[in-house]
């Protein structure tokens, strides 16, 4: 009974990822709704404008949304070690006391988790339907 609900795949490791990345999608969409007030429109934007429709578009299984989301993670793939082990974030004393070797074990469970998203959305392109059928 719950299956009908969950994203419609024969894979059942694909799914497990896309319930997986919905469930990031919207709790960045719940935090970015926090951080919404009336002078910052931005967050309402960014919010409504990308990760609520992206959530939804890989739940429904919607190419365009697979592609958007591959970006995405590859920015995340790059970005995350730079913010994270930058000499600026040191000055900045972002971190506090923590030792390097737990900022190095977090960027790297980050990253193996968004290079295994980037495989699993890559890997199994054909499960999701495309934006336009072709025609006959």
């Amino acid at each position: 009974m719950l299956r009908k609900f969950l994203p419609q795949t024969s894979l059942v490791s694909l799914r497990i990822v896309i319930v997986s990345i919905c469930l990031l999608y919207v709790a960045e969409f719940v935090g970015c709704l926090s951080h919404a007030q009336v002078s910052q429109p931005l967050w309402i934007i960014l919010a409504l404008g990308l990760w609520l429709p992206l959530a939804l578009g890989l739940w429904l299984m919607k190419n365009i949304a697979r592609v958007v989301a591959v970006v995405v993670h590859w920015l995340l793939f790059f970005i995350i070690p730079i913010g994270a082990l930058s000499p600026f974030a040191a000055m900045d004393n972002s971190w506090g006391r923590t030792p390097l070797w737990v900022l190095f074990s977090v960027v790297v469970v980050l990253g193996a988790a968004n290079c295994y998203v980037i495989f699993m959305l890559g890997k199994h392109k054909d499960q999701f339907s495309p934006l336009r059928h072709k025609a006959v």
